[in-house]
Protein backbone atom coordinates (compact mmCIF):
# COMPACT_ATOMS: atom_id res chain seq x y z
CA UNK A 1 0.00 0.00 0.00
CA UNK A 2 2.78 2.38 0.88
CA UNK A 3 4.52 1.47 -2.33
CA UNK A 4 1.35 2.25 -4.35
CA UNK A 5 1.02 5.60 -2.61
CA UNK A 6 4.61 6.47 -3.35
CA UNK A 7 4.25 5.49 -7.07
CA UNK A 8 1.15 7.53 -7.55
CA UNK A 9 2.71 10.54 -5.89
CA UNK A 10 5.61 10.55 -8.32
CA UNK A 11 3.34 10.76 -11.46
CA UNK A 12 3.24 14.42 -12.64
CA UNK A 13 -0.22 15.90 -13.21
CA UNK A 14 -1.43 16.56 -16.81
CA UNK A 15 -0.39 20.06 -17.97
CA UNK A 16 -3.25 22.49 -18.61
CA UNK A 17 -4.10 23.13 -22.35
CA UNK A 18 -2.26 26.12 -23.83
CA UNK A 19 -4.21 29.35 -23.83
CA UNK A 20 -5.73 30.16 -27.24
CA UNK A 21 -4.03 33.22 -28.75
CA UNK A 22 -6.21 36.28 -28.70
CA UNK A 23 -7.32 36.96 -32.28
CA UNK A 24 -8.14 40.18 -34.13
CA UNK A 25 -11.27 40.98 -36.10
CA UNK A 26 -11.87 42.37 -39.59
CA UNK A 27 -15.15 44.24 -40.04
CA UNK A 28 -16.35 45.60 -43.38
CA UNK A 29 -19.29 47.94 -43.79
CA UNK A 30 -20.87 49.96 -46.59
CA UNK A 31 -19.23 47.90 -49.36
CA UNK A 32 -20.83 46.37 -52.48
CA UNK A 33 -22.69 43.12 -52.03
CA UNK A 34 -20.76 40.17 -53.42
CA UNK A 35 -17.35 41.71 -52.85
CA UNK A 36 -14.89 38.83 -52.32
CA UNK A 37 -12.25 39.19 -49.58
CA UNK A 38 -8.96 37.30 -49.30
CA UNK A 39 -6.53 37.47 -46.36
CA UNK A 40 -2.93 36.67 -47.34
CA UNK A 41 -4.28 34.84 -50.40
CA UNK A 42 -6.88 32.81 -48.46
CA UNK A 43 -10.59 33.58 -49.10
CA UNK A 44 -12.37 34.62 -45.91
CA UNK A 45 -15.85 35.43 -47.25
CA UNK A 46 -17.91 37.89 -49.23
CA UNK A 47 -19.85 41.00 -48.35
CA UNK A 48 -23.55 40.32 -47.67
CA UNK A 49 -26.62 42.13 -49.00
CA UNK A 50 -26.34 44.69 -46.21
CA UNK A 51 -22.80 45.60 -47.34
CA UNK A 52 -21.15 43.99 -44.29
CA UNK A 53 -18.69 41.21 -43.47
CA UNK A 54 -17.19 40.25 -40.06
CA UNK A 55 -14.25 37.85 -39.82
CA UNK A 56 -13.03 37.13 -36.28
CA UNK A 57 -10.08 34.80 -36.84
CA UNK A 58 -7.24 37.14 -37.81
CA UNK A 59 -3.87 36.49 -36.22
CA UNK A 60 -2.16 39.59 -34.85
CA UNK A 61 0.36 41.17 -37.21
CA UNK A 62 0.56 42.71 -40.63
CA UNK A 63 -1.64 41.16 -43.32
CA UNK A 64 -2.48 41.70 -46.99
CA UNK A 65 -6.12 42.03 -47.97
CA UNK A 66 -7.33 41.69 -51.56
CA UNK A 67 -10.85 42.74 -52.60
CA UNK A 68 -12.34 41.57 -55.89
CA UNK A 69 -15.65 42.35 -57.55
CA UNK A 70 -16.78 41.55 -61.10
CA UNK A 71 -16.22 44.46 -63.55
CA UNK A 72 -13.95 46.25 -61.04
CA UNK A 73 -10.20 46.45 -60.71
CA UNK A 74 -8.91 44.28 -57.82
CA UNK A 75 -7.91 46.38 -54.79
CA UNK A 76 -5.07 45.41 -52.43
CA UNK A 77 -4.25 46.90 -49.04
CA UNK A 78 -1.84 46.01 -46.22
CA UNK A 79 -2.88 46.72 -42.63
CA UNK A 80 -1.84 45.85 -39.07
CA UNK A 81 -4.04 43.82 -36.72
CA UNK A 82 -3.61 43.75 -32.95
CA UNK A 83 -4.88 41.10 -30.59
CA UNK A 84 -8.39 41.72 -29.36
CA UNK A 85 -8.98 44.71 -31.62
CA UNK A 86 -11.12 45.22 -34.71
CA UNK A 87 -10.01 46.76 -37.98
CA UNK A 88 -13.02 48.40 -39.62
CA UNK A 89 -12.95 49.26 -43.33
CA UNK A 90 -15.60 51.08 -45.39
CA UNK A 91 -15.99 52.19 -49.00
CA UNK A 92 -13.59 55.09 -48.44
CA UNK A 93 -10.87 52.63 -47.43
CA UNK A 94 -11.62 50.23 -50.29
CA UNK A 95 -12.07 52.33 -53.46
CA UNK A 96 -13.12 50.09 -56.33
CA UNK A 97 -12.34 51.41 -59.81
CA UNK A 98 -14.29 50.07 -62.79
CA UNK A 99 -12.38 47.42 -64.72
CA UNK A 100 -11.25 49.05 -67.97
CA UNK A 101 -11.06 47.71 -71.51
CA UNK A 102 -8.79 48.77 -74.34
CA UNK A 103 -9.02 49.52 -78.05
CA UNK A 104 -5.93 49.33 -80.23
CA UNK A 105 -6.43 51.51 -83.31
CA UNK A 106 -4.48 50.86 -86.50
CA UNK A 107 -4.50 53.75 -88.96
CA UNK A 108 -2.43 55.51 -91.58
CA UNK A 109 -0.35 58.53 -90.71
CA UNK A 110 -2.49 61.66 -90.87
CA UNK A 111 -5.62 59.94 -89.54
CA UNK A 112 -7.18 61.49 -86.44
CA UNK A 113 -9.42 59.21 -84.36
CA UNK A 114 -11.75 60.70 -81.74
CA UNK A 115 -13.38 58.49 -79.09
CA UNK A 116 -16.24 60.08 -77.19
CA UNK A 117 -19.12 59.32 -74.84
CA UNK A 118 -21.75 61.72 -73.45
CA UNK A 119 -20.51 63.39 -70.29
CA UNK A 120 -16.87 62.41 -70.81
CA UNK A 121 -13.90 64.27 -72.24
CA UNK A 122 -13.14 62.92 -75.75
CA UNK A 123 -9.86 61.12 -76.34
CA UNK A 124 -7.91 61.46 -79.58
CA UNK A 125 -5.43 59.15 -81.28
CA UNK A 126 -3.18 60.33 -84.11
CA UNK A 127 -2.42 57.48 -86.47
CA UNK A 128 -2.09 54.17 -84.63
CA UNK A 129 -2.47 54.06 -80.86
CA UNK A 130 -4.15 52.50 -77.84
CA UNK A 131 -6.76 53.91 -75.45
CA UNK A 132 -8.01 52.49 -72.14
CA UNK A 133 -11.72 52.98 -71.49
CA UNK A 134 -14.27 52.07 -68.87
CA UNK A 135 -16.94 49.62 -70.05
CA UNK A 136 -19.65 51.13 -72.25
CA UNK A 137 -20.51 52.16 -75.79
CA UNK A 138 -18.45 54.85 -77.49
CA UNK A 139 -18.75 56.95 -80.64
CA UNK A 140 -15.63 56.62 -82.77
CA UNK A 141 -14.93 59.11 -85.56
CA UNK A 142 -11.93 58.74 -87.88
CA UNK A 143 -10.87 61.45 -90.31
CA UNK A 144 -7.96 61.40 -92.74
CA UNK A 145 -6.34 64.24 -94.68
CA UNK A 146 -9.33 64.28 -97.06
CA UNK A 147 -11.43 65.64 -94.18
CA UNK A 148 -14.34 63.20 -94.54
CA UNK A 149 -15.50 61.53 -91.34
CA UNK A 150 -16.05 57.78 -90.96
CA UNK A 151 -18.21 56.92 -87.96
CA UNK A 152 -18.95 53.78 -85.99
CA UNK A 153 -20.00 52.77 -82.48
CA UNK A 154 -17.71 50.56 -80.43
CA UNK A 155 -18.65 48.50 -77.39
CA UNK A 156 -15.96 48.23 -74.70
CA UNK A 157 -16.18 45.38 -72.20
CA UNK A 158 -14.44 45.05 -68.85
CA UNK A 159 -11.00 43.59 -69.40
CA UNK A 160 -11.56 43.40 -73.15
CA UNK A 161 -8.80 44.21 -75.63
CA UNK A 162 -9.87 44.72 -79.24
CA UNK A 163 -8.21 45.92 -82.42
CA UNK A 164 -9.92 48.29 -84.87
CA UNK A 165 -8.18 48.74 -88.22
CA UNK A 166 -9.12 52.03 -89.87
CA UNK A 167 -6.75 51.70 -92.82
CA UNK A 168 -9.61 50.28 -94.89
CA UNK A 169 -12.35 52.46 -93.42
CA UNK A 170 -11.17 56.04 -93.79
CA UNK A 171 -12.10 58.10 -96.83
CA UNK A 172 -8.96 59.18 -98.68
CA UNK A 173 -8.18 61.89 -101.22
CA UNK A 174 -5.33 63.15 -103.37
CA UNK A 175 -2.81 62.22 -100.64
CA UNK A 176 -2.90 58.63 -101.93
CA UNK A 177 -1.32 59.79 -105.18
CA UNK A 178 2.33 60.71 -105.33
CA UNK A 179 1.81 64.44 -104.84
CA UNK A 180 5.32 65.50 -105.84
CA UNK A 181 4.35 65.89 -109.52
CA UNK A 182 0.99 67.61 -108.96
CA UNK A 183 0.43 71.36 -108.77
CA UNK A 184 -2.46 72.63 -106.67
CA UNK A 185 -4.30 75.87 -107.33
CA UNK A 186 -7.73 76.85 -106.05
CA UNK A 187 -8.70 73.26 -105.31
CA UNK A 188 -7.55 71.87 -108.69
CA UNK A 189 -4.67 69.41 -108.95
CA UNK A 190 -2.86 69.50 -112.28
CA UNK A 191 0.04 67.59 -113.77
CA UNK A 192 1.61 67.13 -117.19
CA UNK A 193 2.61 63.70 -118.39
CA UNK A 194 3.73 60.92 -116.11
CA UNK A 195 2.43 57.89 -117.99
CA UNK A 196 0.65 55.47 -115.63
CA UNK A 197 -0.22 57.26 -112.37
CA UNK A 198 -1.48 54.82 -109.74
CA UNK A 199 -3.56 55.44 -106.64
CA UNK A 200 -2.49 53.70 -103.45
CA UNK A 201 -5.99 52.58 -102.54
CA UNK A 202 -6.38 50.61 -99.31
CA UNK A 203 -8.88 48.07 -100.67
CA UNK A 204 -9.89 46.86 -104.15
CA UNK A 205 -13.58 47.61 -103.56
CA UNK A 206 -14.96 51.10 -103.15
CA UNK A 207 -16.06 54.25 -104.89
CA UNK A 208 -13.97 56.96 -106.55
CA UNK A 209 -15.47 60.38 -107.20
CA UNK A 210 -13.74 63.32 -108.86
CA UNK A 211 -14.37 66.27 -111.14
CA UNK A 212 -12.76 67.01 -114.50
CA UNK A 213 -13.07 70.21 -116.48
CA UNK A 214 -13.47 70.83 -120.18
CA UNK A 215 -11.00 73.45 -121.27
CA UNK A 216 -8.35 73.90 -123.97
CA UNK A 217 -5.67 72.84 -121.46
CA UNK A 218 -7.42 69.77 -120.15
CA UNK A 219 -8.14 66.24 -121.30
CA UNK A 220 -11.66 65.39 -122.37
CA UNK A 221 -11.78 68.28 -124.79
CA UNK A 222 -11.28 68.42 -128.53
CA UNK A 223 -9.97 65.07 -129.78
CA UNK A 224 -8.04 64.22 -126.60
CA UNK A 225 -9.22 61.63 -124.13
CA UNK A 226 -9.38 61.22 -120.37
CA UNK A 227 -7.90 57.78 -119.63
CA UNK A 228 -8.12 55.81 -116.40
CA UNK A 229 -7.52 52.27 -115.15
CA UNK A 230 -9.44 49.94 -112.89
CA UNK A 231 -7.99 46.64 -111.65
CA UNK A 232 -4.47 47.59 -112.70
CA UNK A 233 -2.07 44.74 -111.87
CA UNK A 234 0.83 45.60 -114.16
CA UNK A 235 1.50 46.85 -117.67
CA UNK A 236 -0.06 43.73 -119.19
CA UNK A 237 -3.13 43.18 -116.96
CA UNK A 238 -5.66 45.98 -116.46
CA UNK A 239 -9.00 47.43 -117.51
CA UNK A 240 -8.57 50.74 -119.32
CA UNK A 241 -11.23 53.38 -120.03
CA UNK A 242 -11.03 56.33 -122.39
CA UNK A 243 -13.57 59.14 -122.44
CA UNK A 244 -13.66 61.60 -125.30
CA UNK A 245 -16.27 64.14 -126.27
CA UNK A 246 -18.44 61.48 -127.93
CA UNK A 247 -17.81 57.98 -126.55
CA UNK A 248 -16.62 55.87 -123.66
CA UNK A 249 -14.18 53.10 -124.60
CA UNK A 250 -13.37 50.06 -122.44
CA UNK A 251 -10.54 47.55 -122.96
CA UNK A 252 -10.09 44.47 -120.74
CA UNK A 253 -6.49 43.23 -121.02
CA UNK A 254 -5.09 40.17 -119.24
CA UNK A 255 -1.51 38.98 -119.70
CA UNK A 256 -1.08 41.32 -122.64
CA UNK A 257 -4.10 39.83 -124.41
CA UNK A 258 -7.17 41.89 -125.26
CA UNK A 259 -10.17 39.97 -123.92
CA UNK A 260 -12.99 42.39 -124.62
CA UNK A 261 -13.49 45.85 -126.07
CA UNK A 262 -16.43 48.20 -125.88
CA UNK A 263 -17.24 51.56 -127.40
CA UNK A 264 -20.41 53.30 -126.36
CA UNK A 265 -21.69 56.82 -127.04
CA UNK A 266 -22.46 58.92 -123.99
CA UNK A 267 -24.85 61.81 -123.48
CA UNK A 268 -22.53 64.31 -121.84
CA UNK A 269 -23.40 67.69 -123.42
CA UNK A 270 -20.63 69.30 -125.43
CA UNK A 271 -21.11 72.59 -123.61
CA UNK A 272 -20.60 71.11 -120.12
CA UNK A 273 -17.76 72.92 -118.38
CA UNK A 274 -17.39 70.40 -115.58
CA UNK A 275 -18.14 66.70 -115.41
CA UNK A 276 -18.40 64.77 -112.16
CA UNK A 277 -17.41 61.10 -112.39
CA UNK A 278 -18.37 58.29 -110.03
CA UNK A 279 -16.61 54.90 -110.33
CA UNK A 280 -18.05 52.13 -108.14
CA UNK A 281 -16.04 48.90 -107.85
CA UNK A 282 -17.72 45.91 -106.22
CA UNK A 283 -16.13 42.51 -106.77
CA UNK A 284 -16.48 41.80 -110.47
CA UNK A 285 -19.01 44.56 -111.11
CA UNK A 286 -18.17 48.10 -112.20
CA UNK A 287 -20.70 50.93 -112.36
CA UNK A 288 -19.55 54.26 -113.76
CA UNK A 289 -21.67 57.39 -113.71
CA UNK A 290 -21.45 61.04 -114.63
CA UNK A 291 -23.18 64.13 -113.36
CA UNK A 292 -23.31 67.75 -114.43
CA UNK A 293 -24.17 69.12 -111.01
CA UNK A 294 -22.79 66.53 -108.58
CA UNK A 295 -26.31 65.57 -107.51
CA UNK A 296 -28.11 63.87 -110.40
CA UNK A 297 -26.24 60.88 -111.80
CA UNK A 298 -26.44 59.10 -115.16
CA UNK A 299 -24.94 55.70 -115.98
CA UNK A 300 -21.94 55.70 -118.30
CA UNK A 301 -21.22 52.00 -118.03
CA UNK A 302 -22.58 49.09 -115.97
CA UNK A 303 -20.30 46.12 -116.57
CA UNK A 304 -19.83 42.76 -114.87
CA UNK A 305 -16.54 41.06 -115.59
CA UNK A 306 -16.83 37.34 -116.37
CA UNK A 307 -14.21 34.63 -116.72
CA UNK A 308 -13.12 34.34 -120.33
CA UNK A 309 -12.12 31.27 -122.33
CA UNK A 310 -10.29 28.37 -120.66
CA UNK A 311 -7.05 29.20 -122.49
CA UNK A 312 -6.96 32.69 -120.96
CA UNK A 313 -3.38 33.44 -119.82
CA UNK A 314 -4.63 34.54 -116.42
CA UNK A 315 -8.17 33.96 -115.27
CA UNK A 316 -9.58 36.63 -112.97
CA UNK A 317 -13.13 37.69 -112.33
CA UNK A 318 -12.88 40.18 -109.49
CA UNK A 319 -11.53 43.61 -110.41
CA UNK A 320 -8.62 43.30 -108.00
CA UNK A 321 -5.81 45.76 -108.59
CA UNK A 322 -5.46 49.52 -108.44
CA UNK A 323 -7.10 52.62 -109.81
CA UNK A 324 -4.98 54.97 -111.88
CA UNK A 325 -4.69 57.48 -114.68
CA UNK A 326 -2.81 57.52 -117.96
CA UNK A 327 -1.34 60.90 -118.90
CA UNK A 328 0.95 61.06 -121.94
CA UNK A 329 3.93 63.40 -121.96
CA UNK A 330 2.10 66.00 -124.08
CA UNK A 331 -1.12 65.83 -122.06
CA UNK A 332 -2.33 67.71 -119.00
CA UNK A 333 -4.89 66.40 -116.51
CA UNK A 334 -6.68 68.44 -113.86
CA UNK A 335 -8.76 66.91 -111.09
CA UNK A 336 -10.79 68.36 -108.27
CA UNK A 337 -12.64 66.87 -105.29
CA UNK A 338 -11.10 63.42 -105.69
CA UNK A 339 -12.23 61.06 -102.91
CA UNK A 340 -12.10 57.32 -102.40
CA UNK A 341 -14.84 55.78 -100.24
CA UNK A 342 -13.81 52.23 -99.26
CA UNK A 343 -16.49 49.59 -99.16
CA UNK A 344 -16.07 48.21 -95.67
CA UNK A 345 -18.12 48.08 -92.43
CA UNK A 346 -18.24 51.51 -90.91
CA UNK A 347 -17.52 53.43 -94.08
CA UNK A 348 -19.90 56.17 -95.26
CA UNK A 349 -23.11 55.35 -97.06
CA UNK A 350 -22.67 54.78 -100.78
CA UNK A 351 -24.60 56.49 -103.49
Amino acid sequence: MLRDRISRSTIPPNPPPPARPVRATLALQGLPSGLQVALDGKPVGSVDAAGALVYTDVSPGRHTLVFTLPDSEPFKIETDFTAGNTVTLSNTDVPLAPLTGAIQFVANQGTVITVSQPGRTPQQVYGSGRVSLTPGTYDVVAKGPAGVESRQRQRVTAGGNQVVDFRELVVTGMERFDRTSWNEEKGWFTRRGGGVILYEQPTPDGRFTFTVGRSPNNLFSGDTRLKWFVGYIDGSTFVRFELDRRTLNRADVVGGRMLTMMQSPHRIPNNAQFVYLNIQISGNRLIQQYSLDGQNWNVLDDWTRTVAATNEPRKRTALEGRFGLMVQSDEVVSLSNLLFYPTAPGSPTRR
